[in-house]
């Protein structure tokens, strides 16, 4: 009201994620014709800026954000206690009970004395996004012959390995293989304190191992949750994991990580017992050296990649080569052979009552 032509405004917002994190931006410019009102303030082209963040406590389910919201007329920019610039501080909470329906509730606080500002607001928001049902699939006629009795296919179990009291993994094959699965703290990499000794002992595998050239330390999640957010929590896990073995002195050159989030599982099913199997962590040796093969000198300087400290790393040592056996001096066949049947010819003379011809006295032929 009061103004004689339409008013544009002219902006963009921007969404960034990291993680659990949401950064958000809404900058526009106001531009209208200005109308002066009657409380000693004048409406013009203004500057309008929104700055958010918020937190996915639960991925789809829950979250809370804050936001910070600002209008700065052109004449006075930035001057404080000016009725053209207004700003207010809002904190929502977000709940999504189902996939089509999100609740806001929300408190609002003003930080100045502007047009359109309140002292304290509440506010509550629904919203409702209808999807479409998803399309019919085109019947199909598929002719196929229908086999004879077969009995099915006996599968053997693998056998549990065998465990000693003390030990916590060995390494089997191509594989490290624990004997307790690793315990994070629920929705966090966190690793609990009842699995450090289980990665104490895989790093004295490694350290001890000369031949394990490199080890891929590999998470794995449930099928709860979204697929981004079951892959970012198993990359977080296996990152946490390399870096325990990192500070229990594995070199870095010598293992890596990567997460496959649920697309992996053992079993399928949707019980507890089914999804805990499903969240696991494995130790695949992906590289191994020959006996005859050593290990290239890796770099002794190593520091923490997250602070820059100074870490402890123990360099597994290569016994050195065995010797080559000594080689037989090559043989004359053709003088042995020679001298054979000399003492052959030797033997026929004494038989037959003559000298040999190296007997003394004995005239050699030329």
């Amino acid at each position: 009201m009061g103004e004689s032509i339409p008013r544009g405004r002219i902006g963009a917002p921007g969404l960034v994620q990291l993680g659990q994190w949401d950064l958000l931006v809404d900058a526009a410019v106001m531009i209208r014709q200005p109308v002066i009102t009657q409380q000693q303030f004048t409406l013009g082209q203004e500057i309008q800026a929104g700055l958010g963040a918020r937190y996915h406590v639960w991925r789809d389910r829950v979250a809370i954000s804050a936001a910070y919201l600002s209008h700065n007329g052109m004449d006075t920019f930035f001057q404080s206690g000016v009725a053209e610039n207004p700003s207010e501080l809002l904190a929502v909470v977000q709940l999504e009970p189902r996939p089509d329906l999100q609740w806001d509730l929300g408190l609002g606080k003003g930080l100045a004395d502007g047009y359109g500002t309140t002292e304290l607001r509440v506010f509550a928001g629904l919203t409702w996004t209808r999807r479409p049902p998803p399309p019919e699939p085109v019947p199909q006629i598929v002719i196929a012959e229908v086999p004879k009795e077969v009995p099915p296919p006996v599968i053997e179990p693998e056998p549990e390995p065998e465990w000693e009291e003390e030990e916590l993994a060995k390494v089997e094959g191509e594989k490290i293989v624990i004997r307790e699965p690793i315990q994070f703290e629920f929705n966090t990499p966190n690793i609990l304190p009842v699995s450090l000794p289980t990665l104490q002992y895989v790093a004295g595998l490694l350290n001890e191992n000369w031949q394990i050239a490199h080890l891929v330390i590999e998470g794995h999640a449930s099928d709860e949750g979204s697929y981004v957010y079951n892959y970012d929590l198993s990359i977080r896990r296996s990152r946490a994991i390399w870096e325990e073995l990192l500070r229990s002195g594995v070199h870095p050159d010598r293992m890596s990580y990567r997460g496959m989030g649920e697309v992996v599982p053992v079993v399928v099913g949707g019980d507890e017992a089914s999804l805990a199997t499903n969240r696991r962590v494995e130790f695949h040796i992906v590289k191994q050296y020959a006996p005859d093969e050593r290990p290239p000198d890796y770099r002794p300087d190593v520091r923490l990649p997250w602070s820059g400290e100074p870490a402890r790393i123990t360099t597994p040592v290569a016994p050195p080569p065995e010797p080559e056996p000594a080689k037989k001096p090559a043989r004359d066949d053709g003088a042995d052979l020679d001298g054979f049947f000399d003492e052959l010819e030797d033997e026929m003379r004494q038989e037959d009552g003559a000298a040999p011809d190296n007997a003394p006295g004995k005239e050699q032929a030329p």
